[in-house]
């Protein structure tokens, strides 16, 4: 007994023991897992099938509901009222009163209406979101579908009935000659029993309801009141037919599927939702097979791996033990016979470890000054937290000192940063030491000083005395500047990431201008320092007319703006960076080469900007980059081409008629797909795109310097249809004709 004891006591026996207890353990829960598994699986998929039907069903017929309610407040509406009773004249201003109440219905994409059509027959004319339009153009243009043609909606709107949800169908906008899909819609026909003085249609998304209330890739199916299917899911069964469903609910098994189904009372529809059951059985005795091999499998090596590892762990242990016992052999409590042998002499080891702590006491100023320094590069590098480095928890704060250097400063001396900075860190570390004798300073990066300061004080005798370190900087600021970052006062030592990330955070608020900047806060970002669309499309086409005078006033203009939201340095560079991306693309598509201001060939235009230290510097520098590029591209228009000049003249004179590529290709005498390639390779843009800058160009004077209708001014620049010309200004200038118009007076 006593040996068997002394056995059970071995660490070799106490890890086999755990393994095998482990083992059974998880040999128990597969077992329990596979028949649970097994019995229930089927039960559930059938449960949890039905719920989403049902669940998809109730919101299906809430939203129709809602859609219905929705319209046929629309239908009530006093502006529309007003235009059923007016049979001989059409109010302008009542169509677009509803025309602004279809998109404020239209706002709520909770309702997954693409449109909602107003048709009065009396006067022929439709109201849709996007203005009005004359029904055969509305369903062979705008709308058109293989299923639904105009001759379709006029024999369904002679038809006695209030309300109809048709089939979903694919329909599509025709553009240029060429279809672009809208979607797959339901069409939902409104209107009043017998001669009906207004119909309408919404047009219902029915991707959008399917992904809003049925799981994703679920084989749907939904049937009309009178058993018509209305949609389909790709890959879903065939609809099922009356006699397959006896009650209001329930479930089929058809083909291979279950088949759930359920039938609304209130709007007679009917929801299928199907589930293949073939595959799901066959995968479940594939995988219990899995399951089974796997387990024996997991057993077996889970045995094996358990007596190599005991084994191997044990054996080691034991030449320790054994070399130990030759030496001093001593008591040590636990449970493992072996360790006793090995604590014994641990007492030793912790006693040469004391005398060695000792001796690194009478080193810990330099100690203390490497460790600062190696954790302050872990954060810089990235590579975590080093081990061994902490320091006691007292308040502390960090204070990152960035310095940028004049071009002219590094080029007239040689080694001039890294001596600069060498005397920057030993000056900042004289006055630290004085006040703050625990302070340390340490270079981290070529142009980068950080102080670690402890103090309990407040963060304003901080200041202060970086502000009287502030003059003294600002005596060489003919040579650079210094942006310097104070943390918040921290606690714990496991905080100076923290505390130095907050530091360089600040650094980066820096403004632009010459001067040394003391940051203690992070400002939150204010205004718009990116061009928007409509100042975008204006710097395009100053910049391919060359006009140099409009693109110096407009970047100025931007520039003054950040200044009064008081934009950091970092936003300043980065808006000048897009400026000069901007204007080298637009060099490359009319292949124009352009020297960089000065003529300095050697170094890259936004090299010249980064180093411009004040807002005036980099407004100069930008301005006269931007004039440099359009007096290039306007050097490269003006060398005489006579097929760009005819093709440019002929577009001033005839943009306001019927104009056209072919048309301008017949008057040079060549073909129109030689005129189109040879525009765009010498103008860096498509001939349609040109003739309507030029129109929606002409359409802006005429819109800010007359009085003139929406529809006169589209007349007048070339446009017959004023749907057309109101859709390609938005797309040009990013605002409706009439909103630039507002804003322009």
């Amino acid at each position: 007994m006593a040996f068997l004891r002394g056995k059970m006591n071995s660490l070799l026996y106490k890890l086999l023991a755990s393994f095998l207890a482990i083992i059974a353990l998880m040999l128990s829960f597969n077992v329990f897992s596979y028949t649970f598994f097994r019995d229930t699986i089927q039960d559930e998929i059938i449960k949890n099938s039905s719920l989403n039907l049902g669940f998809a069903s109730e919101n299906y017929e809430k939203h129709l509901a809602l859609v219905r309610k929705s319209v046929l407040q629309l239908y009530f509406n006093d502006h529309v009222a007003i235009l059923k009773n007016d049979r001989q004249n059409i109010s302008y201003e009542m169509v677009y009163q509803v025309q602004k109440d279809i998109n404020y219905m239209l706002s709520n994409e909770s309702l997954c209406l693409n449109n909602v059509v107003l048709y009065f027959p009396q006067n022929n004319l439709m109201i849709e979101k996007e203005g009005t339009v004359k029904p055969e153009r509305m369903f062979e243009k705008f709308y058109l579908s293989d299923e639904y043609s105009f001759s379709f909606w006029q024999q369904e709107f002679v038809k006695d009935y209030s309300f109809k949800m048709f089939p979903s169908a694919v329909f599509s906008e025709v553009f240029s000659h060429q279809k672009k899909p809208i979607g797959l819609l339901y069409p939902i026909v409104m209107k009043e029993y017998g001669q009906s003085k207004v119909y309408m249609i919404a047009f219902l998304d029915a991707r959008k309801m399917t992904e809003a209330f049925l799981p994703k890739d679920s084989q749907f199916s939904l049937l009309g009141d009178d058993g018509e299917p209305l949609y389909r899911t790709s890959g879903s069964t065939p609809a099922l037919s009356p006699s397959e469903m006896p009650g209001r609910e329930g479930y089929v098994k058809r083909n291979g599927y279950y088949v759930f189904y359920t039938k609304s009372k209130d709007s007679g529809l009917t929801y299928i939702l199907s589930m293949p059951y073939a595959n799901i059985s066959s995968q479940i005795k594939h995988l219990n097979l899995v399951l089974a091999g796997l387990l024996g499998v997991a057993i077996l090596i889970s045995v094996g791996a358990s007596v190599i590892f005991s084994f191997r762990v044990n054996g080691p242990l034991k030449r320790i033990v054994d070399a130990l016992r030759r030496q001093k052999p001593g008591p040590f409590a636990t449970q493992i016979a072996e360790f006793d042998y090995i604590g014994e002499k641990m007492s030793l080891l912790l006693k040469s470890n004391e005398d060695a702590m000792h001796h690194l006491k009478q080193n810990e100023t330099t100690l203390r000054y490497y460790a600062y320094i190696n954790r302050l590069k872990m954060i810089r590098t990235g590579t975590g937290e080093p081990k061994g480095t902490s320091f006691a928890d007292k308040p502390f704060l960090v204070i990152v000192y960035d310095m940028a250097f004049k071009r002219r400063f590094l080029e007239q001396t040689a080694n001039g940063m890294e001596r600069a900075v060498f005397l920057y860190k030993e000056y900042i570390q004289l006055e630290f030491k004085e006040r703050f004798p625990d302070s340390q300073t340490f270079q981290i990066e070529r142009n980068r000083i950080v102080t670690l300061l402890f103090t309990e004080d407040d963060v304003v005798d901080v200041l202060a005395l970086l502000d009287r370190m502030k003059r003294t900087f600002d005596l060489d600021k003919a040579y650079g500047c210094f942006t310097i970052g104070v943390s918040p006062i921290y606690s714990h030592s496991y905080e100076l990431i923290s505390a130095y990330e907050q530091a360089v955070a600040m650094t980066e608020q820096r403004m632009l201008n010459d001067e040394t900047q003391i940051l203690c806060n992070v400002r939150p970002s204010t205004g718009r320092y990116s061009l928007s669309a409509a100042e975008e499309q204006e710097f395009y086409t100053h910049l391919r007319y060359g006009n140099e005078t409009e693109l110096r006033q407009l970047v100025s203009r931007h520039l003054a703006g950040m200044t009064r939201v008081h934009a950091t340095a970092a936003a300043f560079q980065s808006f000048a960076r897009d400026i000069v991306v901007k204007a080298q693309k637009t060099l490359q598509a009319v292949e124009v080469e352009s020297e960089p201001p000065g003529g300095d060939v050697r170094r890259a235009p936004w090299e010249e900007i980064e180093e411009c230290l004040t807002v005036e510097q980099l407004e100069m520098e930008l301005t006269a980059y931007v004039a440099g590029v359009a007096a290039a591209i306007r050097r490269k228009k003006e060398e005489r081409d006579p097929i760009i000049g005819f093709a440019l003249g002929y577009i001033e004179e005839h943009y306001s008629e019927e104009l056209s590529l072919d048309i301008l290709a017949r008057k040079l005498n060549i073909t129109g797909t030689y005129l189109s390639a040879y525009f765009k390779k010498k103008q860096g843009v498509n001939f349609v795109d040109y003739l309507n800058e030029v129109r929606i160009g002409k359409a802006k004077e005429l819109l800010t310097d007359t009085d003139l209708q929406i529809q006169e001014v589209a007349v007048r620049t070339g446009y017959l249809n004023a749907n057309s010309f109101i859709r390609t200004f938005k797309k040009i200038t990013g605002l409706s004709p009439g909103e630039y118009r507002k804003n322009t007076r």
